[in-house]
């Protein structure tokens, strides 16, 4: 029995849709997402300062071109994952599910992660509060994202299940 029955979607007002095209909804976020994300990494790349959000972080020069190797990566393998999870929904094959499960699961520990760094780094900076806060609230987000693909998941593997028949007593 899946978690979700149905998903919720902003792209349709007042309405609720299946798993699977909340599933497709869900693609499409973390595609966008992720583009910018590709984006904003190239651009943190090509500055020539030593800072990522506030002058307050103690990072060098290397450590910021690190973090923005780190964030271009983990987004273009991100963007994979998400290519085979259109793919796994178009075929049905369930065990294409996995991979992007696993790098949604990797991002929303990250989000967490970072967002008690600031908290616990930087907690007399109200814009690192404010960034923590944001942060969850995106994690929110993901976590319902990743709720409406296990849903998606869920019903394939109960649709594919073998069902046996004892033919003799």
């Amino acid at each position: 029995m899946p978690i979700l029955q149905r998903c919720w979607t902003p792209f349709q007002v007042f309405s609720w849709t299946n798993v699977k095209y909340g599933s497709y909804y869900t693609a499409g976020y973390t595609i966008v997402l992720h583009v910018v994300t590709v984006c904003f990494g190239i651009y943190f790349l090509s500055l020539d300062r030593e800072w990522i959000f506030a002058s307050d972080f103690e990072v060098g020069k290397l450590g910021t071109y690190y973090a923005g190797i780190i964030t271009t990566v983990f987004s273009l393998v991100f963007l994979f994952v998400t290519g085979i999870l259109i793919l796994a929904l178009k075929t049905e094959r369930r065990n294409f599910f996995i991979p992007w499960m696993f790098a949604m699961s990797l991002e929303i520990f990250i989000f967490l992660a970072l967002g008690l760094w600031f908290i616990s780094k930087y907690y007399t900076n109200l814009y690192s509060v404010f960034a923590a806060i944001f942060l969850w609230c995106l994690d929110g987000l993901h976590i319902y994202c990743f709720l409406c693909v296990l849903s998606q998941y869920q019903v394939l593997r109960d649709v594919q299940e073998p069902q046996f028949v004892m033919l003799h007593p």
